[in-house]
């Protein structure tokens, strides 16, 4: 096996491989049917050089234990895990057809108040679920957050990538080599910019308020239509988060209701005794919002089906150094924009503009020469009977 799995052939005598959905530098993601049951499944591999190094393992296997324990419909399903005989580490998962909330979010801007607490609520789902099995998720991002589409139009959210989180002691266990090297090499783990203050500070000493503090960033950007802490240097993200002011949401969007400012607001308190203790507790302040969304609710499709199952592939080994920035935004995705102000680069090519100008002059000159050849037709129409009167003055007998 050399990383690439090839189209048509069977993974582990049982998985129908059928197209690639998405490679990064650490692994690929396939689309396969499981010929067992008849169903479409993703199957997500590391890259043999890169399964060499025990960090990038132990984290690929943590997330899939991870996934593996919460049971529910927020979290993508794991339905196996291991090693192929070449050693390669493989997850089985489910299929997901749609779009992350990062691309959704690039291509839409804000949200409607009543879609972006119902998103909210999907992925709290999820991330409560994983609380109660004593998993902090840790790396909480639009890009983790995925809206898949179901065959009947439904979207559901979906939380992924659980490869950085923390469970309960896992990362004390002494008897996990690998899982050691991970937490002694870093004390930074997670995307900087969707860090909680106490995150930044020491990744390993954090509970279940470091992913609300992550969710209430989020929801700011959903509503707000564009990251509170906009910078472009990790120094410069990591300065804001600890002490920039974060901008009231009411003088970015006046008609979000001000109960609804206030909870974004406790989602983002810097000191942990005031800030909301559980996801539990934030989905109950978010039940009076919870408006009936309709469930034709169009989501445009993109090629990246699963790019989000990727995401552990983007260099979040390391700390990020990056900071992704949005494209211009609008509220707005369509303008008719007058031709007077197209760009030269969107008009015609010169050779198409030339034709159009030699054309018309000679559809009008070919039209002209119509119109004269019938009226000379019609002028030289008497003739006939000219013809007839010589005829029988000619003498010749009458045919009668």
């Amino acid at each position: 096996m050399d990383g690439i799995l090839t189209i048509g052939d069977l993974f582990l005598g049982k998985y129908r491989i059928e197209r690639l959905v998405g490679m990064g530098g650490m692994g690929a993601v396939y689309a396969a049917v499981d010929i067992d049951l008849d169903r479409g499944v993703a199957i997500k591999v590391l890259l043999p050089e890169i399964a060499r190094s025990q960090s990038a393992a132990a984290r690929f296997i943590r997330e899939g234990r991870a996934a593996a324990r919460v049971e529910g419909e927020h979290v993508a399903r794991v339905f196996a895990a291991g090693r192929t005989p070449e050693g390669v580490p493989y997850m089985i998962l489910e299929l997901l057809e749609g779009r992350d909330l990062r691309e959704e979010l690039a291509y839409r801007g804000q949200l409607g108040i009543a879609e972006a607490v119902d998103i909210l609520r999907q992925a709290l789902e999820g991330v409560a679920e994983a609380h109660r099995h004593g998993i902090v998720h840790r790396d909480l991002k639009p890009a983790n957050l995925y809206l898949h589409r179901r065959s009947n139009g439904k979207r559901v959210v979906k939380v992924l990538d659980f490869g950085i989180s923390k469970a309960g002691g896992w990362e004390t266990k002494t008897g996990d080599g690998a899982a050691g090297e991970l937490t002694m090499t870093r004390t930074m783990l997670g995307s900087p910019s969707y860090m909680s203050p106490e995150q930044l500070a020491d990744s390993r000493k954090v509970d279940g308020r470091a992913d609300i503090w992550s969710l209430g960033i989020i929801f700011h950007e959903m509503l707000g239509g564009a990251h509170p802490f906009d910078c472009k240097s990790l120094a410069g993200v990591v300065h804001a988060i600890m002490h920039r002011e974060i901008p009231p949401l009411g003088t970015i969007r006046p008609e979000v209701p001000e109960a609804l400012q206030a909870i974004v607001s406790r989602c983002l308190e810097r000191d942990l005794s005031k800030r909301l203790g559980s996801a539990s507790e934030l989905l109950q302040l978010l039940a009076p919002f919870a408006l009936e969304l309709d469930d034709t609710l169009e989501v445009t499709p993109v090629p990246r089906a699963s790019e989000a199952l990727l995401e552990h592939d983007r260099a979040s080994m390391e700390i990020e150094t990056r900071v992704w920035t949005p494209p211009p935004r609008s509220t707005t995705p369509f303008t008719v924009v007058p031709p007077s102000q197209v760009p030269r680069a969107a008009q015609k090519p010169f050779y198409e503009r030339l034709a159009v100008i030699i054309a018309v002059p000679v559809t009008l000159v070919f039209l002209a020469m119509l119109v004269l050849l019938y009226a000379f037709r019609s002028t030289t129409a008497p003739i006939a009977p000219k013809a007839a009167t010589q005829l029988a003055d000619s003498g010749l007998p009458d045919a009668s």
